[in-house]
């Protein structure tokens, strides 16, 4: 299966393209919510089963983006 979620553009700039990560935010002081979206594929194992990993819910972190971001260069080396 081809993805074409890695672009580049014509100044030969690398560009993330995966509009399964959009989400409906509410940013209010520092609360933060989001809906669970993402594209499935990088999502890190706590964001798929957040009661499993002992967490009260889906809840994206430093930790989870650099899960998606290892999956990026893995996929990036590999093809």
């Amino acid at each position: 299966m081809v993805q074409a979620n890695i672009l580049i553009d014509d100044d030969c700039h690398v560009r993330l393209a995966d509009f399964g990560l959009s989400v409906i935010s509410d940013m209010t002081g520092e609360n933060f919510t989001s809906a669970g979206g993402g594209s499935s594929r990088w999502m890190s194992p706590e964001l798929h089963d957040p009661e499993l990993f002992g967490l009260a819910r889906f809840q994206r972190t430093k930790a989870s983006d650099i899960y998606a971001f290892a999956c990026l260069c893995t996929e990036v080396i590999t093809t």
